[in-house]
C-alpha cells in the first residue's frame, strides 16, 4: 500500500492510475509470511509492486511491455509467429528485469533498451 508520500510522489511522476492492488494481494503476502514466520512474502508483494510502478511511471516503457504482452496474448497465427513471440518474450524480460533492477536500487536504466 502506498503511504500518502508514496501515492503522491507516483502522482508527481506518472499520468496513468496508481496500479490497482487488491486487497486480497496484500492479505495473501501477509497471511503466507505469518504461516512462514518469514518477511519474504512482504518484501516479495512489495518487490512486485514496486516493479509495476516503475514500469507503468514511464509511459514509453510501459507502452512496450504492453505491446509485448499483446503479442503474446495475440491469436492470430501471424502475430504468433515463432520469431515474433520470441522478440516479445525478451523485450517483455528485459523490462521487466529492469525494473526489479530499480527496486532493488540497482541499474536504473529502464528507459533504455540493452541488447
Amino acid at each position: 500500500m502506498l503511504t500518502t508520500y508514496g501515492r503522491d510522489e507516483y502522482a508527481s511522476t506518472c499520468s496513468r492510475p496508481v496500479p490497482v492492488v487488491s486487497c486480497s494481494t496484500i492479505q495473501d503476502a501477509f497471511t503466507q509470511a505469518g504461516d512462514e514466520d518469514s518477511v519474504f512474502p512482504i518484501r516479495h508483494f512489495y518487490q512486485r509492486w514496486g516493479a509495476a510502478i516503475a514500469i507503468e511511471r514511464r509511459p514509453s516503457v510501459a507502452a512496450r511491455l504492453h505491446a509485448a504482452e499483446r503479442a503474446l496474448a495475440d491469436p492470430d497465427p501471424a502475430v504468433r509467429d515463432q520469431a515474433v513471440r520470441d522478440q516479445a518474450v525478451r523485450e517483455a524480460a528485459e523490462i521487466v528485469q529492469a525494473a526489479y533492477r530499480e527496486v532493488a536500487g540497482g541499474s536504473v536504466a529502464l528507459g533504455t533498451r540493452h541488447r
